[in-house]
């Protein structure tokens, strides 16, 4: 990073790089390089998605660690939580001084060369740039031009379990893109017993299906009903749907820019993921 310094006389934000999204491949990014990170919400990984036992973020107070998940197949060993990973992350980067705009910032807009960062009510920073290695975010504008959106999205349904919570089970999956894990967590609601558990249920989806009814909340419900029946059968089942949650798989296509680098995507570890993007970049 150089020159990174706020101007009294014209509120300009100053970067030779920046990094724009707040995915955790972004964090981990700016954190190995030292630069500063802009976006417009926080993407916070899914709260049961893992590393792998093997993974060692010791350096970041995360030694490797292994837990066992309880599935309908056979025992899964997993490591700490991505979410866990991105907080620690946030953090220090933070601390670093290396989230400038914190989440004040509500929308980002390219204004030749440079970003103008917004709040609810006014502009409140402008970021000039040399380069910029861009993740991905929801509320940028004028950027970069797309030259073709993703069409898959993965769809999260949150469910409160009223009667039939209290199981060993951890996950149960399936070999469809509908509903192909149902995951089973430690009930967050006030004055529920801790050995109850609510539901996520995670499918894969086009854009189309979104918006059919064999693919809707509904379907969703009886299918975690069913599901549950056959491998848990508990007394009593009652499940309240709470909110689903779609997001895009990944990035759109973008047509090239000099000055913004779009990172690509791998289904590599994290530690990889480093290591290739940093390949692909001509760092090393």
């Amino acid at each position: 990073m150089e020159g990174g310094f706020v101007s009294k006389e014209t509120k300009m934000l100053n970067y030779k790089e920046i990094v724009i999204g707040s995915s955790l491949e972004a964090l981990l990014f700016a954190f190995k390089r030292a630069i500063p990170v802009f976006f417009t919400e926080p993407q916070i990984p899914f709260k049961l998605d893992f590393l792998s036992p093997e993974d060692d973020y010791s350096l970041l107070g995360l030694p490797p660690c292994s837990v066992s998940i309880i599935t309908n197949k056979e025992p899964i060993l997993v490591g700490h939580s991505k979410q866990t990973l991105w907080d620690t992350l946030y953090f220090l980067l933070s601390l670093k001084g290396l989230i400038p705009l914190s989440s004040l910032c509500t929308t980002l807009r390219d204004s030749n060369g440079k970003l103008i960062a917004s709040n609810a009510y006014s502009k409140i920073a402008e970021i000039e740039y040399e380069h910029c290695y861009y993740f991905g975010d929801y509320n940028i504008q004028d950027l970069l031009e797309v030259e073709k959106d993703c069409d898959d999205y993965i769809v999260y349904d949150w469910f409160e379990c009223r009667k039939g919570g209290g199981h060993s089970f951890d996950l149960i999956t399936s070999e469809d893109r509908f509903c192909h894990s149902t995951w089973f967590y430690t009930s967050e609601r006030n004055r529920v017993p801790k050995f109850i558990k609510d539901i996520c249920v995670v499918s894969d989806m086009s854009r189309q299906e979104l918006f059919d009814f064999d693919f809707s909340e509904t379907m969703v419900k009886f299918n975690t009903r069913k599901i549950m029946k056959e491998y848990i059968n508990p007394d009593k089942l009652h499940i309240d749907l709470s909110f689903r949650e779609k997001k895009k798989k990944t990035l759109p296509t973008f047509y090239p820019s000099d000055k913004v680098t779009v990172l690509p995507e791998c289904s590599l570890p994290l530690d990889s993921k480093i290591e290739e993007f940093e390949i692909y970049l001509g760092f090393v």
